[in-house]
């Protein structure tokens, strides 16, 4: 066998495992010096100081000679093959030698005709050698040799994909500054710009609207329809108009779902009028409960309101006063009275009488009750149980039993006391007589109005009385000084309630009700009192009672 069957040289190849390339370099050493054993050489004898030369086929010995030059110096590398050298080079005389660590100490491959490798200390056969990819998909390693052709990747095999694939609801985000995660999508830093109408849910019909039904959950958008008088031409949605009702002025009311109008009612919008024609027109205006805000200047509200149970016409005009409309003289009867300089005063559609120490008090600035001009009536020193103030002596008032529509009244008086102590009395309404308060007034029969008696302290109530006293708190009291109010008593025809409202002047807030029990009999003739009593108490000017009006009002 000659040289030229050994392998000349052997190639390492860089692993990226050191044990496997040393097991690499001392098998292709261990082979090459196997062969080089194995070829038969010339035998050394009687060739001393010649050298071995070859023809390129088989080895022979030489003489020496022939050349020229000098060998200064002779050395071995090996690279980084994990051998070691030492002595190296030789310049004039000396030894190199090799370490090879544990390549000596490898193993033979098996000599099967298999191509081995070492793996992890052991030969194990290689594997069959690679080519060029085809096809598409991803290159593939199998057994440590890429596959000839391209792989495409299962993404439900987890020997192809990571098994953390997120949820069903999340995508995989990238992320500048490190890995890539899976999360939801965040419609506010994720998504830009606008979805085209082409990725909208295609309607299921032309003439549909997107809009927000209840039906198909809170914030969910559904396909709506046109609703009558709609409709679309392209994508323009119009309206059908739904022309008036009536002719031209003529005001528009809804007539059973649909516009109407009317002669009736029409507005003249050249002269600025309201105009209510045909035949039997009316105006019909509910009664409030809470006064109207003031009107601005140039304008004046009218209005109805339910004063003590009695709806009148009101007004309110830029100074914000209310005022009743009066009714007409000539046609409901009024009786009146109003204050003059002496203790009779004067009476309107009756006669009256005034009783007590009388005085005239003007107009002051303290507060509202002593803002208006009063009529006083004072007790003397010494004497009890004094008749003080103003009443009518005709009897004429009642409520009327309903058959001839006869009786009923309105009552107002204005009036209080400039000095009231208690243990006095007062009464305001109607009575059979003057003992109403010569004793307290929840003692007389047949009795109806404002009242404190002697032992109420200074606590207002509304009293009815038949044969039996009911006495309501109105959370109303007299001061001790300039104390006046407002006090309203009406009775309908053949009523059976009487309805009371209190107002006091000093600070406006009032009182009402409604009383039903123990009522004065409906045909007894009752005369309108205004009236204070010292009762029990001697000193002089315990009790001053002041009245600024009284006005009595029946619709018969």
């Amino acid at each position: 066998m000659s040289l030229s069957d050994c392998p000349p040289s052997f190639k390492l190849v860089k692993l990226g495992n050191p044990d496997a390339e040393r097991d690499a370099l001392n098998a292709g050493i261990q082979a090459m010096l196997r062969c080089m054993g194995a070829n038969s050489l010339p035998d050394p004898a009687g060739h001393a100081g010649e050298y071995l030369t070859t023809d390129g086929s088989t080895f022979s010995w030489a003489p020496a000679g022939g050349g020229s030059g000098t060998v200064t110096s002779v050395g071995v590398s090996t690279g980084s093959s994990g051998v070691s050298v030492t002595g190296s080079p030789v310049t004039t005389s000396g030894t190199i030698d090799l370490d090879l660590g544990t390549l000596a100490n490898v193993d033979d491959a098996p000599s099967d005709g298999t191509t081995y490798g070492r793996l992890n200390g052991a030969w194990a056969a290689a594997g069959g050698g690679g080519s060029t990819p085809t096809g598409t998909g991803f290159t593939h390693i199998t057994a440590g040799v890429q596959d000839a052709a391209a792989k495409l990747v299962n993404l439900t095999a987890t020997t192809d994909v990571a098994a953390n694939q997120g949820t069903t609801t999340t995508v995989l985000h990238g992320n500048a500054a490190g890995q890539p995660s899976f999360a939801s999508v965040n419609l506010a830093s994720d998504v830009s710009g606008d979805l085209p109408y082409a990725n909208l849910v295609q309607a299921t019909a032309a003439s549909r609207l997107l809009v927000r039904g209840s039906a198909g959950g809170a914030g969910d958008w559904q396909e709506g329809t046109l609703g009558t008088g709609l409709s679309f031409t392209g994508t323009v949605l119009n309206a059908t108009a739904t022309p008036p009702g009536g002719s031209t002025t003529q005001i528009q009311y809804n007539d059973t779902g649909a516009f109407a109008g009317s002669a009736g009612l029409a507005w003249d919008d050249a002269n600025q009028q309201l105009l209510l024609g045909g035949a039997d027109t009316s105006l019909l205006i509910k009664g409030i409960t809470n006064e109207p805000t003031t009107p601005s200047t140039g304008n004046i509200v009218l209005y109805s309101k339910n004063i003590s149970g009695r709806l009148a016409m009101k007004i309110k005009g830029p100074s914000g006063i209310s005022t009743p409309l009066q009714n007409a003289f000539w046609q409901n009867r009024i009786v009146m009275w109003n204050p003059t300089t002496a203790t009779a005063g004067v009476w309107l559609g009756t006669a009256g009488a005034g009783a007590g120490t009388y005085s005239t008090a003007l107009p002051t600035d303290t507060n509202q009750s002593t803002s208006i001009k009063r009529s006083r009536w004072a007790n003397v020193v010494t004497t009890t149980n004094q008749v003080l103030g103003q009443r009518n002596t005709e009897a004429m008032f009642y409520r009327g039993s309903g058959v001839s529509g006869a009786g009923g009244f309105f009552m107002f008086a204005r009036g209080g006391f400039d000095v009231f102590t208690s243990g006095s009395r007062f009464f305001c309404g109607m009575a059979t007589g003057t003992t109403v308060i010569s004793a307290n007034p929840s003692a007389l029969n047949n009795t109806v109005g404002f009242c404190v008696d002697s032992t109420d302290g200074l606590a207002i109530s509304f009293l009815t009385r038949s044969i039996s006293a009911t006495k309501a708190a109105t959370g109303f009291s007299f001061a001790t000084t300039n104390s006046m109010f407002d006090f309203y008593i009406f009775c309908a025809s053949g009523s059976s309630e009487y309805s009371w409202r209190i107002v006091s002047l000093n600070s406006g807030t009032e009182a009402s009700g409604v009383a039903t029990a123990n009522l004065p009999a409906n045909t007894t003739k009752l005369t309108a009192n205004f009236l204070g009593s010292n009762a029990a108490l001697t000193p002089v000017t315990s009790t001053q009672i002041s009245l600024n009006r009284l006005y009595i009002e029946t619709d018969t």
